[in-house]
């Protein structure tokens, strides 16, 4: 089951837990969404702590490969750090959390 925390203290950022970079075109990447940003860094580390993938982009995604373009990662859960701000916000806020990757479907 795909669900999304919506950040309470700040609805403007919706996170899904789990994605299916598997290349079916649905839910294949990685990607928090919400309103207007002018700042954002999205920053993915596996369960050692190494950084997988990492971008400054405004709404980039993360398509299951090391770095956007390497090889794939294996199935698991994955940490991530959301740095970000609103074009009305003052702060940089940040959001921590676990995602899911899995890309073979119904098996366990």
């Amino acid at each position: 089951m795909v669900t999304f925390e919506a950040l309470p203290e700040d609805p403007l950022i919706i996170i899904p837990n789990i994605f299916t970079p598997n290349g079916d075109g649905r839910n294949d990447v990685f990607q928090p969404e919400g309103g207007e940003l002018q700042y954002y860094n999205l920053n993915v580390l596996n369960r050692w702590g190494n950084e997988v993938f990492n971008t400054e982009s405004i709404y980039g995604s993360w398509n299951g490969r090391i770095n956007g373009a390497g090889d794939e990662v294996n199935d698991g859960s994955y940490f991530y750090v959301l740095r970000y701000q609103g074009e009305c916000q003052k702060k940089i806020k940040s959001a921590t959390g676990y995602i899911e990757v899995k890309t073979q479907l119904g098996v366990r």
